[in-house]
């Protein structure tokens, strides 16, 4: 596949070398241009703005946003929207709320274009050597960048379609509540035994989370 990445930080920059090793081509840009310039190295193919980046892909275009959320998101979604053709496909794989997803979503589908929220899980890590993608919006456009994801992902059930505009950042939402409030458990669980006037000696834990002996 041939596909775009706007936002060459470290999780868009990590996406776009995880698919070029994987022999898909990337089309990559980055308001900054030393970034611009050190990722042309890596056989990443540097754009210098939005437009030039859209026209350097073949229809139906897929462009995976890798920008903070909020005002930042609006404002490349709204430069992307009127440099479009009908089919193409904006993929937003930030972290932004589902509500705001959908309004983006329904604003790109009056000009036909495809909108899906991606909710990427496993951090910069992750979107180098093996991610979770949770998808929302429709089935069709899921399936243009399906293959993609599969690419990218841990492993090949670690894609989700969660359903229509909005599920998928819902979906990383509540996933991040969950792990959260795992984490907040566990920690309360150590500091209880810690503070334990049992003079407990619990084992310490590797970074794997196995215990050491």
């Amino acid at each position: 596949m041939r596909v775009g990445v706007v936002g060459l930080g470290r999780m868009g920059a990590n996406i776009a070398r995880h698919a070029t090793e994987k022999g898909d081509a990337v089309v990559g840009f980055d308001t900054r241009e030393e970034v611009r310039g050190a990722v042309a190295v890596e056989g990443i193919d540097p754009a210098s703005s939005i437009a030039e980046l859209v026209e350097k892909l073949s229809p139906p275009r897929i462009a995976l946003l890798y920008v903070p959320h909020g005002p930042v998101t609006e404002a490349v979604c709204e430069e992307l929207r009127p440099v479009r053709d009908p089919g193409d496909l904006i993929v937003d794989g930030g972290n932004s709320h589902w509500a705001d997803s959908q309004r983006r979503h329904d604003s790109c589908a009056a000009v036909g274009v495809h909108f899906l929220d991606v909710g990427t899980s496993g951090g910069v890590e992750g979107a180098w050597r093996g991610a979770c993608f949770m998808a929302g919006g429709e089935r069709e456009a899921y399936d243009l960048v399906a293959p993609l994801l599969r690419d990218l992902a841990v492993d090949p059930e670690g894609t989700l379609y969660a359903g229509r505009s909005g599920a998928g950042h819902f979906t990383k939402l509540v996933h991040n509540a969950i792990e959260f409030g795992m984490v907040q458990a566990i920690a309360e669980g150590v500091e209880l035994l810690q503070r334990s006037e049992l003079e407990l000696d619990p084992p310490p834990c590797s970074p794997t989370g196995t215990t050491a002996r």
